[in-house]
């Protein structure tokens, strides 16, 4: 019982340096007129924000050795314009900070890691692009690096409903010298792979997998996915696509240099029965379009007559 009542003791006294520290850390913020750029819509607001970026900034610098100059540094790389003000926050075991810019646009800033160290440096900006049909959410997903500067790390895309609440499709992208995308919705997933493009690019192609990502018959063949990509890139080319259902394989194609080194296709004969046929060869990507072509007309037809 000794033990236990001095530990509770240790693990208070511990609490409380702790909460110095921090009250130190917001006096060192507010002495650098850290939130330069910065209005609040209200005290509570203000004293919400000025209390739990001190707490962050604190963990980032005691964990990660980082040290941010101004608040506005975490936006760099991101759209938004200072000045802004922020009318909402809330600091639990997350970060969710909601923005007006210069502007006038609306952006959210949250961090879901706050209370993980091994993540405590990523966080995420997010717009609602109203003038896109569907309506789509924009996040732009970063990691901050030990000299202060922000890494961007993936980009998700979440298709809303019409009424402005989340559906369950959500497309990401994840950035390296390969652009990886991942398409969601439920249980169904469509992935692509490409090297590095333009951010444009990249925008076009998760457009068009909102829309494919919702008719079945992709998930049997993505051939008509690699057809539209060909017409899109007009150059040498590397792709894979793949397509699950419930985290199995039904369709899948892999090109490498114009080469084509895998075909997996599913043809669908009954509710009970079904045939996946996969191809491993080396093929011309001209010879297979050619060939698949004339294939994918003749299913039209037959689907037609």
């Amino acid at each position: 019982m000794k033990f236990r009542n001095e530990s509770k003791l240790l693990s208070n006294i511990k609490w409380e340096f702790r909460k110095l520290k921090v009250a130190l850390m917001r006096k060192k913020l507010e002495q650098s007129d850290f939130f330069e750029g910065v209005s609040f819509t209200g005290d509570i607001i203000k004293e919400e924000i000025q209390k739990g970026v001190a707490r962050w900034m604190f963990d980032l610098k005691k964990y990660k050795q980082i040290e941010i100059k101004k608040f506005k540094d975490l936006f760099s790389d991101s759209e938004v314009t200072f000045p802004i003000e922020i009318e909402w926050a809330m600091f639990t075991t997350y970060i969710n900070i909601n923005i007006i810019d210069a502007y006038g646009n609306k952006y959210y800033m949250s961090n879901e890691n706050a209370y993980d160290y091994h993540r405590i440096s990523e966080y995420s900006i997010g717009k609602r692009n109203d003038s896109s049909e569907p309506l789509i959410d924009k996040e732009l997903c970063y990691r901050i690096c030990k000299d202060g500067t922000n890494e961007l790390i993936k980009t998700i895309f979440l298709k809303l409903n019409q009424d402005g609440s989340n559906s369950d499709t959500i497309g990401e992208i994840y950035f390296d010298d390969i652009t990886r995308i991942t398409m969601c919705s439920n249980y169904n997933k469509i992935k692509v792979e490409y090297p590095k493009r333009t951010e444009e690019f990249d925008e076009e192609v998760i457009k068009y997998l909102f829309e494919c990502i919702e008719t079945k018959w992709y998930y049997y063949d993505v051939y008509p996915i690699l057809k539209w990509m060909v017409g899109e890139m007009k150059e040498h080319m590397s792709v894979h696509i793949v397509a699950e259902i419930n985290g199995e394989i039904f369709s899948e194609i892999e090109i490498e240099d114009d080469i084509v080194k895998k075909y997996t296709s599913t043809q669908i004969i009954s509710e009970e029965e079904m045939h996946t046929l996969k191809k491993v060869f080396v093929k011309e990507l001209n010879e297979f379009l050619l060939e698949n072509n004339s294939i994918l007309w003749q299913k039209m037809i037959n689907k037609n007559s």
